[in-house]
């Protein structure tokens, strides 16, 4: 049991993602080909949900996938940096046709 918690605690340190911050006003910035993570609140008692807009450069930004983590966390919006540039992801707190708020997040993919 002890090599399972190792073997599972060895592979979570492994896979560290940058932790997006959604009130920056400039740029975030990501190395290129480094994972990172967006976290906005999210609790389903209200019924509104973060929906990203499919309307980014999806050649600079490889989405992995989306995790509820619960009405405490919110939700995480993973992705792989895979091209230098620069690219706007648009974030809609909705419910049904009724928006709530909206974030824009500016990501910058660098090479150093």
């Amino acid at each position: 049991m002890k090599n399972l918690f190792f073997i599972v605690a060895l592979f979570l340190a492994s896979c560290s993602y940058q932790t997006i911050k959604v009130n920056d006003a400039q740029p975030c910035k990501v190395k290129l080909n480094k994972k990172f993570r967006i976290n906005l609140p999210e609790d389903h008692r209200t019924g509104y949900t973060w929906q990203l807009n499919d309307e980014y450069d999806k050649s600079l930004l490889d989405r992995m996938n989306t995790v509820w983590e619960g009405n405490d966390n919110g939700v995480y919006f993973y992705f792989t940096a895979v091209k230098p540039g620069i690219t706007i992801l648009n974030f809609t707190s909705r419910n049904y046709n009724d928006i709530n708020s909206i974030k824009e997040i500016t990501i910058k993919v660098s090479e150093d």
